[in-house]
């Protein structure tokens, strides 16, 4: 079942979706497709893009695993997809029942993934079932532009200015470079692979024109980008 109304792309405007799908794990698979092509629809593409598809991901395989104990063919994950003027929000919700999940189970890691990824994650559950609204400021002002102006300001190396622009991921990822922390516990601190911290870093060292983990360090000190807390790029929520 789909009922939208149906206006023109933009930030400006309101977009609203709602589906059903039935509590399968086959389903997973077309909800991200789904999900996808409405992110699409508002232009919201790149990391962010990938950022929302897997916090919703996980929250619709918690519903079709865990909410549904003795499965019929009458189980369903509803998704609700609305834009406000600087915010994309999402709604899964499902009919089953709430379970607590166990300390360090792989649930509960990915209720702590949806924290780090969203900007906010509101989970309600009752007797009726569970609602999982999860909230995403769309990237009006990229942390990379502010960067840039930094870079351009100060005449980059030899005069010539320099526009560089991190991601929020490579920005989480360089706050910590200056610990004692490995790549290892940087990516369970951020609650991502050690490859995906290897990609980050790289990606670092290629936009500071740095070779080291210190220089990129000092590279960043420079141009005063340990300014923002921990909390205020989302390390923390």
């Amino acid at each position: 079942m789909i009922e939208k109304l149906a206006v023109a792309p933009s930030r400006e405007r309101i977009e609203f979706v709602r589906r059903l799908w039935p509590a399968q794990p086959r389903q997973l698979a077309q909800i991200q497709v789904e999900v996808r092509r409405w992110l699409v629809s508002i232009g919201l593409t790149g990391e962010t893009q990938e950022d929302v598809l897997l916090a919703v991901n996980e929250a619709a395989s918690n519903s079709v695993d865990h909410a549904y104990p003795a499965a019929t063919a009458d189980d369903t994950v509803e998704l609700i997809f609305w834009t406000e003027p600087d915010t994309v929000c999402i709604e899964i919700v499902d009919h089953g029942a709430w379970h607590t999940p166990a300390a360090k189970s792989e649930r509960g890691r990915g209720i702590l993934m949806m924290g780090r990824l969203m900007d906010s994650v509101l989970i309600h559950h009752g007797p009726t079932g569970t609602r999982v609204l999860l909230q995403c400021r769309l990237p009006e002002d990229p942390v990379g532009s502010e960067l840039a102006t930094r870079l351009n300001g100060a005449g980059g190396h030899a005069g010539t200015p320099i526009a560089i622009s991190l991601t929020s991921a490579e920005m989480r990822v360089l706050q910590l470079l200056p610990t004692h922390l490995s790549l290892d516990e940087i990516g369970e601190k951020l609650c991502v692979s050690r490859n995906t911290v290897k990609t980050h870093v790289a990606a670092v060292y290629r936009k500071l024109h740095a070779s080291t983990r210190t220089e990129a360090v000092q590279r960043g000190r420079e141009f005063a980008l340990f300014e923002r807390s921990l909390s205020a790029l989302e390390l923390q929520r």
